[in-house]
C-alpha cells in the first residue's frame, strides 16, 4: 500500500504500521507491504494524527487509493483539530440542505453572501433567518434548536445578516467545523475575516472521512 499526507497528497515517509503486535515502517516513497488478513491496523508518523483501520484487506488489494493520514504540523493543531472537528471525541455531522427564509431571500445582497459564503466554505449550507435580534458577539449568530423535524435554524442578528464573515462562520460551522483555538476565522474568541490554513486542512480531511472517532479512528458501521 501507499500512504500519503491527506492534505497535499505528498509520500508519507517513516510511517510505523502496527498490524497484531507486528510492527512495518513505510519507505520514503510512503510504500509499505504488510501480509495479513483482513485486522485492525495502526498508522503513526510525526506531524499526523496516528490513524486506526479496521479492516486492512480494503486498503492493501490491487487498484485501492492511497491511505490517507490527517495532518497536524504542530503540538498545537492537534488539540485544536479536536475541538474543531471532533465535538464528543466524533467526527462533526454531515452538512445540512442551504436555504433561506423568505424574509432573508427578499434582500439581494443576503442571498448573494450566503450564496457565496456556502460555494467558499465548500458545504452545503443551512437554513437562515434573521427571527431576534441578539446573537453571540463573536460568531454573530446562534443554533435555533426546535424548528422542526430533521430542520437545523439559525437566528442571525438582523444587522449583520448581510455580513460576509457572519455568513461565512455559519456554513462553515454546519459543515462540521466548530469554534477553535488556532488562527481563522472559526477562532473561538478573536475571529479573523478569512479561512485559514488550518481551517481549509480541517474541512479537507472532514470531506475524506466517515464514521470515526478521535484522533482518526474508523469505527464500523452502525457503532455508537
Amino acid at each position: 500500500m501507499r500512504i500519503v499526507d491527506g492534505w497535499s497528497g505528498a509520500p508519507v515517509p517513516d510511517v510505523r504500521v502496527t498490524v497484531n503486535q507486528a510492527s512495518y515502517m513505510a519507505a520514503a516513497d510512503g510504500s509499505v507491504t504488510v501480509s495479513m488478513g483482513c485486522a485492525i491496523a495502526a498508522f503513526s508518523a510525526n506531524g499526523f494524527l496516528e490513524r486506526r483501520v479496521r479492516c486492512l484487506n480494503e486498503t492493501t488489494k490491487d487498484g485501492a487509493a492511497p491511505l490517507t493520514l490527517w495532518p497536524a504540523a504542530s503540538t498545537e493543531e492537534a488539540p485544536a483539530t479536536s475541538a474543531a472537528a471532533f465535538p464528543g471525541d466524533r467526527l462533526g455531522g454531515a452538512p445540512v440542505p442551504f436555504y433561506l427564509s423568505t424574509e432573508v431571500t427578499a434582500r439581494a445582497d443576503a442571498v448573494a453572501l450566503w450564496t457565496d459564503a456556502t460555494v467558499r466554505a465548500k458545504g452545503r449550507g443551512l437554513r437562515a433567518h434573521t427571527r431576534g435580534s441578539r446573537g453571540p458577539r463573536v460568531a454573530g449568530f446562534c443554533w435555533d434548536p426546535g424548528r422542526g423535524y430533521f430542520v437545523n435554524g439559525i437566528t442571525v442578528r438582523p444587522e449583520l445578516i448581510a455580513g460576509p464573515t457572519v455568513a461565512l462562520r455559519a456554513v462553515l460551522s454546519s459543515s462540521g467545523l466548530r469554534p477553535h483555538p488556532m488562527a481563522g476565522i472559526m477562532n473561538a474568541t478573536r475571529p479573523e475575516a478569512e479561512i485559514s490554513l488550518f481551517e481549509r486542512k480541517s474541512l479537507h480531511m472532514v470531506g475524506l472521512r466517515g464514521h470515526i472517532a478521535w484522533p482518526d479512528n474508523e469505527l464500523c458501521q452502525g457503532c455508537y
